[in-house]
């Protein structure tokens, strides 16, 4: 029996036996000294969980003894009820009845206002207790830390170089992601590769909830949710790249350095220098929210092409748009590419960026 399952067993017969104890390991105790991290978390979260269901008991327990409270008082209600009849027929000491039942019925509201104090904190132990023993697992299946990969980039490193769909770990959480191993490395966080047609036309037209989210198939047309993209950006200076492929004209591509996604309903775009044989198309978006037709009032970009994109005027490269416009000599001509993918990973160099 290993050191972290022997100190684990002695906080649960604590717990049994109605301590609340919390146990650090001792770097005295022998071998504790070579405890990886992983190994101390997972002792440390398996103790926090044991105390947080001792919490829960006793919040429990408050709870069967108020419940038991209020009944009992709602009996005594009850009988005077019965009593106060009886009393109105024979006319005796109505008043002191009336102020005795209302006595009662506010301390039946004060019971009742406690209890739902008590179930409040019930419910916040509950939420705590659901956090910790999520880490808990994930740490237990996961003790290596180094073999949850958190972007494409790190796979191909470890020796994956199909392309294909991969699992990476997003804040704990495994996401399911297209990545192009055969070109560096990349998370592909769009893609669409059916020549713009009227299936992909139908694909992109969602709601500000499924671009959070995400939809499509990672293995075809899909967008990969601005949550995801947010999660993945925050920390870290991140590189978008965007390939174009044209029918009758050489493909192209854009690349961003500092690219990141912002947090909350805004979703805001954070675009760093441009290069590439493509035109810094993307580059007019910089700072924008996303937004989709149910988003906003009245007349906007989003609402004529009913998709949604970090809008700031109509004509410019709206990639989730059918056709999307390049600058000419004459000004400017409308194109259909036959696929367009947006993908991203970090960067060797460059600033730490952590998107707001």
């Amino acid at each position: 029996m290993d050191k972290i399952t022997i100190l684990f067993v002695l906080c649960f017969a604590a717990f049994s036996s109605g301590q609340l104890i919390v146990v650090i390991p001792d770097p005295s105790i022998e071998g504790s000294s070579s405890w990886t991290w992983n190994q101390k978390l997972i002792f440390r979260l398996r103790c926090d969980t044991i105390n947080v269901r001792f919490r829960i008991n006793s919040v429990e327990s408050i709870l069967e003894d108020t419940h038991a409270r209020i009944e009992s008082i709602t009996s005594r209600l009850d009988r005077l009820k019965d009593k106060d009849a009886s009393l109105r027929e024979l006319d005796i000491k109505p008043r002191m009845v009336a102020l005795n039942k209302r006595l009662i019925e506010l301390d039946v509201n004060n019971e009742k206002s406690f209890n739902e104090s008590c179930y409040a904190s019930f419910q916040s132990l509950q939420a705590k207790f659901s956090k910790v023993e999520r880490k808990v697992r994930y740490y237990a299946i996961n003790e290596n830390k180094e073999s949850q990969k958190r972007d494409c980039g790190e796979l191909l490193r470890e020796g994956h170089t199909e392309n294909g769909v991969y699992t990476i770990y997003v804040d704990l959480e495994p996401v399911e992601v297209y990545c192009d191993m055969q070109n560096g490395g990349w998370t592909v966080i769009e893609k669409r590769s059916s020549t713009f047609s009227q299936t992909d036309a139908t694909l992109f037209k969602q709601n500000f909830a499924e671009y959070a989210i995400g939809f499509g198939e990672r293995s075809g047309d899909h967008w990969l949710g601005l949550d995801t993209m947010h999660a993945l950006t925050k920390l870290g200076n991140w590189v978008l790249r965007v390939d174009e492929s044209h029918d009758k004209e050489a493909d192209s591509f854009s690349e961003y350095d500092d690219f990141s996604v912002g947090s909350g309903s805004k979703y805001m775009l954070h675009l760093g220098k441009h290069s590439g044989s493509a035109d810094d198309a993307l580059g007019h978006f910089r700072g924008m929210q996303f937004l989709t037709p149910d988003k906003i009032r009245g007349f906007h970009c989003s609402k004529n092409y009913g998709r949604g994109w970090w809008y700031r005027a109509c004509d410019e490269a709206k990639l989730n748009s059918l056709s999307i416009f390049r600058s000419i000599p004459e000004g400017e001509e409308r194109l259909y590419p036959s696929s367009i993918t947006m993908k991203i990973r970090l960067s060797e160099t460059g600033p730490q960026s952590v998107a707001q």
